[in-house]
């Protein structure tokens, strides 16, 4: 029994100190003086990533806040014909969608996208022996992988939430006029008005927070993959990592806020 505490406490003292080291070791390399060459390698790779994860993934999160949005109108309307007020509408839009869903849901897309893909990517050149490559040519592994991973996946997130926001905040409600008599000028205005600067905060915390580390929890399993058999093993671990980390980074956000702001 001892023995299997002990080690299950150890394995996640090695797991949480890699990540984390992996995170900052990673940030670090931004200030450190590079050649040219490297420098424009880092701007690929970035690239690369925003592509990968917020151009790419604009349609999944289009669908999912769309379908939020149609559910939360036919819930209200169905469920309460006509005694649902237009304050109601707004708080549903607000406090459920865009300050609790929408977040949850962005990090899901991007974590099954992305998350994935950088494990396997990872684990396969661990497998394959690549990084000796990388370390002879110059290159730190840190700064040719997982940095571009942590800054394009930052950028991507908050471009996400952007568009995410938009289409919550904006487009969503705009849906109401094709349904029911509800004047979209007066449902925006009362939305809109609604949002204060802390829900913004919160929705790129609670992104920022979890996506920082996203990167760094697939490369540190990718890092870990021992055989090339293990590759899709070290994928599912960072996946399910990942939704652990977004989930609970969530709720505790959101606790704080309710706690010190909403009290």
């Amino acid at each position: 029994m001892m023995g299997r505490i002990g080690r299950f406490v150890i394995s996640k003292l090695d797991y949480f100190s890699g990540v984390i080291s992996l995170t900052i070791y990673s940030i670090l390399e931004l200030f450190k003086r590079h050649s040219k060459n490297q420098r424009l390698l880092l701007y690929q790779n970035t690239v690369k990533q925003i592509y990968f994860t917020a151009i790419q993934g604009l349609k999944s999160v289009f669908f999912v806040s769309l379908i939020l949005s149609l559910a939360t109108i036919s819930i209200l309307f169905t469920q309460f014909p006509n005694i649902v007020p237009k304050e109601i509408i707004a708080d549903v839009f607000i406090i459920v969608i865009y300050r609790e869903i929408m977040p949850l849901f962005i990090l899901v897309i991007v974590t099954a996208r992305s998350v994935s893909a950088i494990a396997v990517e990872i684990g396969n050149m661990t497998v394959n022996k690549e990084f000796d490559i990388l370390v002879s040519m110059g290159i730190d592994p840190l700064f040719y992988l997982t940095l571009p991973r942590i800054i394009g996946m930052t950028i991507s997130l908050l471009v996400l939430v952007i568009f995410a926001s938009f289409i919550i905040l904006v487009l969503g409600p705009s849906i109401l006029i094709l349904f029911y008599e509800v004047d979209f000028t007066e449902i925006t205005k009362l939305i809109f008005s609604k949002v204060t600067v802390y829900d913004q905060i919160l929705v790129v915390m609670k992104v920022l927070t979890a996506g920082l580390f996203m990167p760094s929890i697939s490369s540190y399993y990718g890092f870990k993959t021992p055989t090339k058999n293990l590759v899709p093993v070290s994928s599912t671990k960072s996946i399910m990592a990942s939704l652990s980390l977004s989930l609970i980074s969530s709720l505790g956000l959101s606790l704080l806020f309710y706690i010190f702001l909403i009290s």
